[in-house]
């Protein structure tokens, strides 16, 4: 569910921590979703086998510097699948995912920002519904039918505030859900 049109940057640490990441004791993967364009709308689109995407982002207001990012991808091969393509096996991922910030820059130099992303994802591998019982299908186990599933979604509001030109307060509150 990590689209990489939605990322800012990201840093992963795996040893000694800076101090912002508190207690850590494993590793910190620190994901920043990057804030839309606050200046003109800007629309892309993709299309490839790991799917078909949607981007827009542009300012909320032209009276002030807010803006939004949203990005939407779609399993391209269950696109194909509904279309009567054959892609060679019954046993078709569908998954889809998404991405949302709105960023709103304060008159203090701080910064309030609400976001979330989240998807999901299932494949079903169903043996019972080949026809041709002699014909070995290469995912999953041959004696039984098997069904994957998760979906996720996090969402969050995180205000920045800057004490002095190098010190600053961030403070988030989120919440998450998960499904499998």
């Amino acid at each position: 569910i990590l689209n990489n049109n939605s990322l800012a940057n990201s840093d992963f640490f795996n040893g000694a921590f800076p101090a912002e990441y508190g207690n850590s004791t494993a590793g910190v993967f620190d994901l920043k979703l990057k804030a839309g364009n606050n200046e003109k709308f800007e629309f892309s689109g993709q299309f490839g086998i790991l799917g078909a995407e949607l981007l827009a982002e542009g300012p909320l207001s032209k009276n002030h510097k807010a803006s939004f990012l949203g990005v939407y991808r779609y399993s391209t091969l269950k696109m194909f699948t509904a279309l009567g393509i054959d892609i060679g096996t019954s046993a078709v991922p569908q998954y889809q995912d998404f991405a949302l910030k709105l960023n709103f820059p304060l008159n203090n130099g701080g910064n309030l920002a609400i976001w979330g992303l989240g998807g999901n994802s299932n494949i079903d591998i169903l043996i019972s519904n080949q026809k041709d019982t002699s014909e070995v299908d290469l995912y999953g186990e041959q004696t039984k039918d098997q069904y994957f599933g998760t979906s996720m979604y996090v969402g969050g509001v995180t205000y920045t505030h800057p004490l002095n030109e190098s010190t600053y307060i961030k403070s988030t509150l989120t919440a998450s859900w998960d499904h499998q």
